[in-house]
């Protein structure tokens, strides 16, 4: 069995979908993350995308999960889409210092381009340099123009993980960049509502595997139907990681 340690959930938490699958029949919004928690040991904030978590929200989730459970935060999209990268030092700052109050329950920070934003190294390097390096990062690139060496070795420099990807408009199997990796499962066919077969999470199952990294971070964001519970806990069935499986 292989001596990494993998962090592997989803994307989010709180789906209505996932009652009487994933979640007892009678379980209620706030019970949700419990009830998740019980099944895996990591989970992405989506949530953190859209809107500042309040204090006493981050402290909830800190206070509800187990002691050695992680979240993986979204970072803002004021930073990313609104402002897209630039004059961004006070909204990174103000950002990081809300999530930090999940103390070591914190894990990497994803960091999700938009789709339409293309290579700029100067503007992305500026923008690397102000990322605290007392945090883990990695980046989701949603354009092709970034898949370049030239992209890969600012990653190098600056440890950031370059996401590895599985959706309908881009697949990112190999590429490390940090001492850790980063996975995001979108869906093929289509984004969020596709259930991956048993062979195509066999085949994820080798890559991570084969990753020459000590710490492997993934997320199912096909979340449609409770698609993204289900293949997650395939996924850690393949790796050995858990032997049972859940009736959906």
């Amino acid at each position: 069995m292989s001596t990494k340690k993998y962090y592997l959930g989803c994307s989010g938490w709180s789906y209505r979908d996932w009652i009487g699958k994933l979640y007892s029949q009678n379980c209620p919004p706030e019970k949700m993350l419990e009830e998740y928690a019980k099944y895996f040991d990591s989970v992405e904030i989506n949530m953190s995308f859209y809107r500042l978590p309040y204090e006493g929200m981050v402290k909830g989730w800190k206070a509800r999960t187990p002691e050695h459970f992680i979240f993986c935060p979204k970072m803002s999209r004021k930073i990313t889409h609104i402002k897209r990268l630039e004059g961004v030092e006070e909204d990174l700052s103000v950002f990081i210092e809300r999530l930090d109050l999940l103390g070591e329950k914190l894990g990497p920070i994803l960091i999700q381009l938009p789709p339409a934003m293309k290579q700029d190294f100067d503007k992305f390097e500026s923008f690397l340099a102000t990322l605290p390096s007392n945090h883990k990062y990695a980046i989701e690139f949603r354009n092709q123009s970034w898949i370049t060496s030239e992209t890969r070795s600012l990653m190098d420099k600056y440890k950031v993980a370059t996401c590895l990807v599985d959706s309908p408009k881009m697949i990112i199997q190999d590429v490390i960049t940090a001492g850790f990796a980063y996975v995001r499962w979108h869906g093929r066919k289509s984004w969020y509502r596709y259930e991956y077969s048993e062979n195509e999470i066999k085949e994820w199952a080798k890559i991570l595997e084969s990753l020459d990294v000590e710490e492997v971070y993934g997320y199912w964001n096909n979340d449609y139907n409770a698609y993204a519970p289900k293949n997650c806990l395939t996924l850690m069935r393949k790796l050995g990681l858990r032997s049972d499986m859940i009736d959906f």
